[in-house]
């Protein structure tokens, strides 16, 4: 599902029922999105992404029609900062209560991807409980 996210509330535009269980893959993705980009393209979109839309795939998909976007990922996802070896995000420190902010850093260790902003944040509480990490990807 597509939602237009306007003063706190949500409003859906555009959805596709799959006929399969589990996530959608990277064309299920770019078809659930085209309509939409070209129906808001005389506006600044913003695309924003649950771990399900965190691919590299779509994130340059979504680069190469210049569409700023946000993935929340896993920690798991290696990243290259500048003159450095890869690491974990897992590695970078990241703990309740913290945020970071790395720019052009290399966000896979797949060949062919571009360099990518990427912001971190951990809540400490959300709603009384720990929530895991929070991790987003833009442009």
């Amino acid at each position: 599902m597509v939602s237009l996210i306007w003063e706190k509330r949500s409003i859906p535009l555009y959805w596709r029922l799959l006929d399969k269980r589990g996530c959608s893959n990277i064309d299920e993705q770019k078809a659930l999105l085209t309509p939409v980009l070209e129906l808001l393209s005389d506006y600044e979109v913003i695309v924003l992404g649950d771990r399900e839309f965190g691919s590299v795939k779509l994130a340059s998909w979504l680069c190469e029609r210049q569409v700023k976007f946000i993935f929340r990922v896993k920690q798991g996802r290696y990243i290259q900062e500048e003159n450095s070896d890869y690491i974990r995000l897992s590695d970078r420190g990241l703990v309740p209560g913290t945020s970071f902010y790395l720019v052009e850093t290399k966000f896979t260790k797949q060949k062919g991807f571009g360099n990518f902003d990427l912001a971190g944040y951990w809540r400490r509480k959300y709603r009384g409980k720990q929530e895991d990490v929070a991790l987003v990807s833009f442009d």
